[in-house]
């Protein structure tokens, strides 16, 4: 289960906050100088991205579209999945490679939220900020076939992300 369904988003936000505040102890014990800038962009860049997926997540006024929340799901748990793959190649001088590695983290990341809506589906409907994916694809159909839909999405998604990964 995931620390969302598990806790409450609440506790995520001061997990996440806590693990930022690691990365940067461990930035500055790691001898990186000669990137240690964009070592240091990239962690601000995932951090913005993933607060951003966070707080579009809690936001009721937000856009509740399937597209609008493949986007949020996307900038939630992917920039950060990508920093376990961008940093070592960065650190390794494969820096022309961060790129495919940030797609293939985020595809990572976004087949994992979608997994993670359909076992919260029922739990997140009752949310004034349902962000669930499978909630909004049951607005055009039924349910059972909104499941199915997201299912599959999921699937292509981190079959994609494989496949970027190989590369």
């Amino acid at each position: 289960p995931s620390v969302p369904s598990l806790f409450g988003k609440d506790i995520v936000l001061g997990l996440a906050t806590r693990l930022v505040a690691a990365s940067f102890v461990s930035l500055a014990s790691a001898k990186l100088d000669a990137i240690s800038g964009q070592v240091a962009r990239r962690v601000q860049q995932a951090i913005n991205q993933t607060i951003d997926g966070q707080c579009g997540d809690l936001d009721p006024r937000a856009d509740r579209s399937f597209k609008n929340l493949i986007e949020i799901a996307t900038r939630q748990s992917g920039p950060l999945f990508a920093l376990a793959l961008e940093l070592p190649l960065l650190s390794a001088g494969f820096e022309a490679d961060t790129d495919k590695a940030h797609e293939a983290a985020c595809k990572l990341g976004l087949g994992y939220q979608i997994l993670d809506d359909l076992k919260d589906q029922t739990i997140d409907s009752l949310q004034p900020a349902d962000a669930n994916i499978v909630n909004a694809l049951s607005k055009n159909r039924s349910l059972a076939e909104a499941r199915v839909a997201a299912v599959s999405f999921a699937q292509t998604q981190l079959t994609q992300s494989s496949q970027l990964a190989e590369q």
